[in-house]
């Protein structure tokens, strides 16, 4: 742990011409402060930049001469994008040092920002997000808010009613044991459900307006996004009744603090100033997927330009998704709906700004809308070249025999470069091809997706949550990979975490979980 502190504070003080302040380390080497602090970051920085000038950008070598006793532990460092120093290198000494007095790392207010990232006095920041959608507004103070069912307080009480039903006839301590376990979870989902409702009453009081599940006039503006100061990569904090939270916080929550809707010129002209202050004229599109609120969408989009450091203009697209696990086959007809709008969203943009590098991410459902649109435009703009600069499909849900023979030879002719990532972990995809019948273009082993000139990656190594369905957002891996696609324009062979692979002679990619 001594050693963990000393090798973070020389790596993220280290400046140029060294650049390695975003290292990932396999091994720490197992002593505690055998040599002074003085001789201890000599040491380090003698065999960590031995020829700093020459290895910037590659991957760090051990020294040839016998390194120091303690030093002998450390087997491997591998250099990552250096803007996501703080927090991969702070998640990784918080995992070795546990249990111990070494106080957790958080995040670092000298790293560099997002380029629409900005400080406030309260403690944490705010990130400015801009968005497009077609949903319904939402006036705050009408009775245009619409409240969805709990479904799964609901489900849990008629498990809890069936159970108890049983029970009473037959008090078996089996059927004891199911009726308690019944009611506790109807309690944790009910009171869940019920925190959620409250906060969502008290954001639409803050914001004024909020946009539902319904159909709506196209409408454009901005949301300001609050990140914690001590926001962990991949993870969108929010109040949790098993922390005792109860309200929404900024300063501990990633929260929606604002939202604006915007005339469409006004709404340019402030893209087109952002997108000018890029250093390479950028921005990139969100588009969610299946069971996304507005809300939901918003806030991931600000989690991953914090993340990520993105120095273009974030934007996300939010179709009228239902936002909730019944609402497949509507969220299927709306998503459909919402091809052209998203179509005429990225024309305007394309042709109302001075954007240079037009990047997409796409995930799960909101595949179909971005791959129906690119399909589109190479018809329209087969002449004109890439008109995207990245794009990437994480977990699509699209029917992976329309996607190889139908999609993918249009689609590559309107980007620089392809990414598709997939899983065999992916347990919403899983369910999805149970529903049509067919695999589905984000699913990986026997059902993987490999076509030319598109860079497959195989995910499913990777630590997921219970669906592995979020990852794109929620691995600081894949956050790290899609920084090399979006900052460094990478293709795969030159991507840390990635080793080759094939299938049907052509290249696919695995990532590797070390």
């Amino acid at each position: 742990a001594d050693v963990a502190g000393q090798l973070f504070d020389i790596l993220l003080a280290t400046p140029e011409p060294h650049d390695f302040s975003f290292v990932e380390q396999s091994n720490l080497p197992q002593t505690r402060g055998a040599a002074s602090e003085n001789d201890l970051q000599g040491a380090v920085a003698e065999a960590l930049f031995p020829n700093a000038a020459k290895t910037r950008g590659s991957r760090i070598r051990k020294k040839k001469q016998t390194p120091p006793v303690w030093l002998t532990r450390v087997i491997e460092w591998e250099v990552l994008p250096a803007d996501l120093a703080t927090k991969t290198l702070q998640s990784s000494v918080a995992m070795k040092t546990r249990g111990s007095a070494t106080p957790v790392a958080t995040a670092n207010p000298t790293t560099s920002k997002s380029l629409t990232t900005s400080s406030t006095d309260e403690g944490y920041e705010l990130v400015k997000v801009f968005f497009g959608t077609d949903r319904e507004a939402l006036i705050a103070g009408t009775d245009a808010t619409q409240s969805r069912p709990p479904l799964i307080p609901l489900v849990c009480g008629l498990v809890t009613a069936i159970a108890g039903f049983f029970v009473w006839k037959s008090r078996s301590p089996l059927r004891i044991t199911i009726v308690s376990l019944a009611v506790i979870a109807t309690g944790i989902t009910t009171a869940q459900h019920l925190l959620a409702s409250m906060n969502q009453a008290i954001a639409q009081e803050r914001t004024g307006v909020q946009y539902g599940p319904g159909r709506g006039e196209f409408e454009v503006g901005t949301c300001e996004i609050s990140i914690p100061k001590d926001h962990r990569v991949g993870l969108i904090e929010s109040p949790s009744i098993f922390s005792l939270e109860f309200r929404e916080d900024p300063s501990k929550h990633v929260i929606i603090d604002s939202i604006t809707r915007t005339p469409f010129d006004e709404y340019y002209q402030d893209l087109s100033s952002v997108i000018e202050e890029s250093p390479r004229k950028e921005a990139m599109v969100f588009v969610h997927g299946y069971n996304v609120s507005f809300d939901d969408a918003a806030r991931r989009t600000g989690q991953m330009a914090y993340d990520l450091k993105y120095t273009g203009a974030p934007i996300f697209f939010s179709w009228p998704s239902q936002a909730t696990e019944i609402g497949y086959t509507v969220d299927e007809n709306n998503v459909t709906w919402a091809v052209p709008h998203l179509k005429q969203f990225l024309e305007d943009i394309r042709k109302k700004t001075g954007v240079q590098s037009l990047n997409i991410i796409a995930h799960s459902m909101g595949n179909r809308a971005v791959t129906n649109v690119l399909k589109e435009l190479y018809l329209e703009y087969q002449d004109e070249g890439k008109l995207f600069n990245q794009v990437i499909l994480a977990a699509p849900d699209v029917d992976a025999a329309v996607f190889e023979t139908d999609i993918a030879p249009k689609i590559t002719k309107t980007a620089k470069q392809v990414t598709l990532y997939a899983s065999s972990k992916d347990r919403a995809l899983v369910a999805s091809r149970n529903v049509h019948g067919y695999p589905r273009a984000g699913e990986s082993g026997e059902d993987l997706v490999v076509v030319e000139d598109i860079h497959t990656i195989d995910v499913t190594e990777i630590d997921t949550s219970l669906l592995g369905h979020n990852y794109y957002g929620d691995s600081d891996s894949i956050v790290a990979d899609i920084y090399h696609v979006l900052h460094r324009e990478q293709p795969p062979s030159r991507r840390p975490k990635l080793r080759v692979s094939f299938l049907n002679q052509l290249e696919y990619w695995i990532f590797k979980n070390e």
